[in-house]
């Protein structure tokens, strides 16, 4: 069978004399078993909108033959595509970027500068604010590298190019180093684990006073070190090297030790308490007591003390009663360890001190009740951990 594609735009809209023609030709179409598609051309709104004018342009003399150009961006109902940069009233680039450095100038020379924008329909803006700025004067300077120090001094200012701020903000893994000059200048930032700098350098698109360099893939609680090399229109340089920062370390999450031999020895009117705090990782212990048993938080029962002493005097206790302490020791990150134990009460007239009473108020089970898998258990079956050793 012979099949007819055939495309037929809608115009009924336009002429609504062709209207039932159309619609006779689909019907006999149809009755010949041919085939037909037909299509509607939709006529769309083209866009008649400019950008907004580009805002805040400044021109900044970087050199004898050298004006740097910045602004802000513009907004458009669509999309900006891109910027006209106009010299002297002449269009001399076009930019996509909100930054432009126009070279090849002359010195002592005044230049003046303004900036369209443009979007894809080719709608452009109304020109922006006229900047304008001034090359610098032929004067021949000698481009010498100045030996500098940590402070960033250039020997006496034999370049005029003078540091005003520098401040660095690590993180974990990253670092911000902020730099500010008392001129417009081009910089190169190097960083590295030694002074040799090895792991890279950032150099500054535009020649300008305030600096921002941001370094990533740094190593968390990790020294580096880095240098600032900074050149000016005339060609003079401002080394600030020896300059280093430390990464941040990770979240400490670890709890620290427990104190060691953590004893009360009791007497017929106080209970001395007497420890030894950890050696590492140790801010104060904490020592918290209870009537009932032994306090299994740092905020079950009454804290006594708290400080970085090894020995503490209970004086407010009764004869008769029972007495649990538990020491626990805290990082510098504020976690607390398991806690140690002990346990005393006043001696009676003649009585000596002895070993505490651990766990002696704990109920004991009859035989009978104690399930058959634990009357076989013993000390043996037990593993005893220090220092992430196994003790025999």
């Amino acid at each position: 069978m012979r099949k007819i594609i055939v495309l037929i735009t809608i115009l009924a809209f336009i002429c609504p004399s062709l209207a039932f023609p159309v619609a006779q030709l689909a019907h006999v179409a149809h009755a010949a078993e041919d085939q037909f598609i037909v299509g509607q051309t939709v006529i769309l709104s083209p866009d008649l909108v400019a950008p907004s004018v580009p805002a805040n342009l400044t021109a900044t003399a970087v050199s004898q033959t050298q004006i740097d150009l910045s602004w802000n961006a513009s907004t458009d109902n669509s999309s900006v595509a891109g910027y006209q940069v106009f010299r002297d009233m002449q269009q001399i680039a076009t930019s996509t970027l909100t930054t432009y450095s126009d070279s090849g100038l002359s010195p002592s020379t005044l230049y003046m500068y303004t900036v369209r924008a443009f979007d894809p329909s080719q709608n452009i803006s109304a020109h922006s604010a006229t900047a304008t700025a001034t090359t610098f004067d032929p004067v021949p300077v000698a481009t010498t590298t100045p030996n500098t120090g940590s402070n960033g001094n250039s020997g006496g200012g034999r370049s005029g190019i003078e540091l005003v701020y520098l401040s660095v903000s690590p993180d974990l893994q990253s670092a911000l180093i902020r730099f500010g000059l008392n001129m417009s200048v081009h910089s190169e930032v190097y960083w590295g684990r030694t002074a040799d700098y090895e792991m890279g350098g950032i150099s500054s698109a535009l020649y300008q006073k305030d600096h921002s360099v941001e370094l990533n893939g740094l190593m968390p609680a990790t020294t580096y070190f880095f240098k600032i090399d900074v050149l000016d229109g005339y060609g003079r340089h401002l080394i600030i090297e020896n300059q280093s920062f430390t990464t941040l370390n990770l979240a400490d999450t670890a709890a620290p030790a427990n104190v060691s031999n953590f004893r009360a020895t009791p007497s017929v009117k106080d209970i001395l308490l007497t420890w030894n705090n950890p050696k590492a990782d140790f801010d104060f212990v904490r020592i918290v007591k209870s009537e009932k048993f032994y306090p299994r938080d740092v905020n079950e029962g009454e804290v006594i003390y708290e400080g970085r002493a090894e020995s503490f005097l209970d004086t407010e206790v009764r004869a008769e009663v029972d007495y649990y302490y538990t020491a626990f020791s805290r990082d510098f990150a504020g976690n607390y360890s398991s806690g140690a134990v002990t346990d005393a009460a006043l001696l009676g007239p003649g009585e000596k001190a002895g070993l505490p009473k651990l766990f002696a108020n704990v109920l004991q089970l009859p035989k009978e009740m104690i399930h058959a898998l634990l009357k076989t258990f013993s000390v043996a079956d037990i593993d005893f951990i220090q220092d992430g050793m196994k003790l025999p």
